[in-house]
């Protein structure tokens, strides 16, 4: 692979683009407990080394079993050098403000990294598929891609799923257009294992993609595929985690089989009807996308099919994320069609070459409305992010409460809230009011999918009291962030926060106005 000079400045444009945020939501106060950020999901600060020692050095069985060990090696990579430099083996320290939070932006870095290098594999996979001119347009669109613009500042798992998963996409189109190498094979061999290691749910793009090789490649050299195969299981099984921690990898398959049991309504195998599902997620990838993006792939899929039809075999992988991951679960959420969103950007890519090359001025003005569509979206995600309610509803509580303060809070974590300092006390709100001795602040932030206007577990009638001002409290505070152009993705950054307080403290508050430009 040549870097080029235009690739070098998509990566150092990710890493500013992406990079612009990438404090969102890190802990600005001492910890109570753990050090979490507003990230759903996220790894660091809180559980990254833990997980990561309990797992090699203590081998506890007690671990977090959601994702596969390596996503934690990821982002451990340049976390745990830090942490040994400045703590030792003092665990106690990563609970600290002052080690955990540039802990957070340690492992935030590789995120950022890899998301800034996707663009590039983009580039040469493109590249490869459709031609040059299909290259460079194919790395501008995945550097504006809108997931990007959140799971590329966190150390959530997803981000370099998605890059390994795309050097795996890249090796596969090599192999559809120059047939498997022993150079391939190696890339794709240990790419593809590295992706799904990271995140399982990454097998739905690449079993597809391996299948196809198979078939494609076992009577020219059925050697070759035999050894792409024993490379990425041995690579799988020690990235994965079960060679060093068996009893942690079952937990883990455990966990995929199960869901989770400790959020309201949600668990794998449901039987939410395959229609909703379906159409659930299309509506995540047209949101990816856009409505233009989304025309420009069909558009490219007809060009295929005209053209080169044995390339039509890349809608394989993308089709694969929705048939041998979503369908089976009939769970989805904003993150889970991503890689069926990024493979599709490469037929756009090639539609949009093909205008290009066809009527240039049409060409380029249908690139420059695409790019405009998606950069709204990203300015829109990174403002929400610079200005989340909740720094604004963190500063009004340290101006209105004070030590000894009790503030309720109703869903599942507290982790969601604003921060606060530790003098005050988080309890769960109460359920019914009004009651004798209640929390002097009572906290409402719906963050759950499921959740629209308050918490799963806050009763309706409860919340329409304090909406009344009947239950004892009086909501003093109602805001939500707007986004700047657009409109609001459907991801959990800067939600509506409702600040209710009990009313024998309202005389002692500050800001004696309230505060409610948000009415929901």
């Amino acid at each position: 692979m040549t870097i080029r000079r235009g690739q070098v400045a998509l990566f150092v444009a990710g890493l500013v683009l992406y990079g612009s945020a990438i404090g969102w939501g890190l802990p600005e106060t001492e910890p109570r407990e753990r050090p979490d950020s507003w990230a759903t999901d996220e790894l660091a600060p809180a559980g990254l080394l833990e997980e990561i020692a309990n797992t090699i050095y203590f081998r506890s069985g007690v671990y977090n079993p959601k994702y596969p060990f390596f996503g934690y090696v990821i982002q451990g990579a340049p976390t745990l050098p830090y942490y040994l430099a400045v703590a030792g083996l003092d665990t106690a320290k990563a609970r600290t403000l002052a080690v955990a939070r540039p802990m957070g932006y340690l492992a935030r870095a590789t995120t950022l990294l890899l998301a800034a290098g996707l663009s590039v594999v983009a580039w040469e996979t493109a590249a490869v598929l459709w031609g040059a001119s299909a290259g460079w347009i194919a790395g501008l669109l995945t550097l504006l891609f809108p997931p990007l613009f959140y799971y590329g500042r966190t150390s959530n798992v997803d981000g370099p799923a998605l890059f390994f998963t795309g050097v795996a996409m890249w090796a596969f189109a090599r192999i559809l257009r120059e047939g498997l190498t022993a150079e391939t094979s190696r890339w794709l061999a240990v790419s593809a294992a590295l992706a799904i290691a990271t995140k399982d749910t990454a097998f739905g793009a690449i079993v597809p993609a391996g299948v196809v090789v198979v078939l494609l490649e076992w009577r020219r050299g059925r050697a070759l595929v035999v050894r792409t195969a024993l490379l990425s299981a041995a690579v799988y099984l020690v990235a994965s985690g079960l060679v060093l921690n068996p009893d942690r990898y079952w937990k883990h398959i455990e966990f995929l089989r199960h869901g989770s049991t400790r959020h309201y309504g949600f668990h794998y195998g449901s039987q939410r009807p395959l229609s909703e599902v379906l159409l659930q997620s299309g509506s995540f990838v047209a949101e990816h996308l856009g409505c233009l993006l989304v025309a420009a792939a069909l558009a490219g899929c007809v060009l295929c099919w005209r053209r080169e039809r044995k390339l039509l075999l890349w809608l394989l992988p993308s089709a694969g994320v929705i048939a041998l991951t979503i369908v089976p679960a009939r769970f989805v959420v904003y993150r889970f069609p991503m890689t069926t969103s990024y493979l599709l950007l490469f037929f756009a890519a090639l539609a949009l070459a093909r205008l290009l090359a066809w009527r240039r001025w049409a060409g380029a003005l249908l690139l420059v409305l695409v790019c405009a569509n998606q950069a709204v979206r990203a300015l829109d995600m990174t403002w929400l992010m610079w200005h989340d309610s909740r720094y604004e509803a963190g500063a009004w509580l340290a101006r209105n409460a004070r030590p000894g303060d009790r503030i309720g809070y109703y869903g599942t974590e507290p982790n969601k809230l604003p921060f606060t300092d530790p003098a005050l006390p988080l309890v769960p709100g109460p359920t019914q009011l009004p009651t004798a001795g209640g929390p002097e602040f009572l906290l409402v932030v719906p963050y759950q999918a499921y959740e629209t206007t308050h918490e799963y577990n806050l009763p309706e009638a409860t919340y329409q009291a304090m909406r009344a001002g009947t239950a004892g409290y009086r909501q003093m505070v109602g805001i939500r962030g707007e986004a700047f152009l657009g409109r609001r993705p459907r991801l959990s950054v800067s939600p509506p926060v409702k600040i209710f307080v009990r009313d024998d403290r309202l005389a002692t508050l500050r800001d004696r106005e309230p505060v409610i430009p948000y009415l929901e």
